[in-house]
């Protein structure tokens, strides 16, 4: 009795879960044309309102990685305040916020004309990794994802306001 029950019930429930309209392609989550160039090395974020530092391949004063190109976490937060102006280095959520997941992988998975000459690369952000002293957050340009690694590690450099 309580199988013949069940089984009646099986077709409402495959018609009341079947979706009504068919899986279309994701859209995007933010217009294209978002990011506004400042025309002096700054773009603003019209999402965010955040003026972000378009160069992320330079190199950076202070910084002890190859050529000066890369930082340790300590170099990368020294750099970005010496930018002036309330320049800082970005938390992860602000550095992830700047991620274009529609760009093939591997990346930059970030946008170009706004962001010229960005390398599919790793960038610091100003966020610890709680769970480990002596850790920070990263952002990876080549897919997109955060991840951290020990603050001594030298990776790019990308600031904020």
């Amino acid at each position: 009795m309580k199988r013949t029950l069940f089984v009646r019930w099986i077709p409402f429930l495959a018609i009341a879960l079947w979706p009504l309209t068919p899986p279309s392609a994701a859209p995007r989550c933010y217009p294209t044309s978002r990011f506004v160039d400042l025309t002096d090395g700054f773009v603003r974020d019209t999402l965010t309102n955040l003026v972000w530092q378009q160069d992320g391949a330079g190199t950076r004063t202070g910084c002890s990685g190859s050529g000066s190109l890369t930082c340790t976490w300590a170099e990368a937060q020294t750099y970005c305040k010496g930018q002036g102006s309330g320049f800082r280095l970005p938390t992860v959520k602000e550095l992830r916020s700047i991620a274009d997941f529609t760009l093939a992988l591997p990346g930059p998975t970030i946008n170009q004309a706004a962001f010229p000459s960005t390398p599919p690369e790793t960038f610091w952000t100003s966020s610890p990794y709680a769970s480990l002293s002596g850790n920070a957050w990263y952002v990876s340009f080549a897919y997109g994802f955060s991840y951290y690694d020990v603050v001594s590690t030298n990776y790019r450099v990308r600031c904020v306001r």
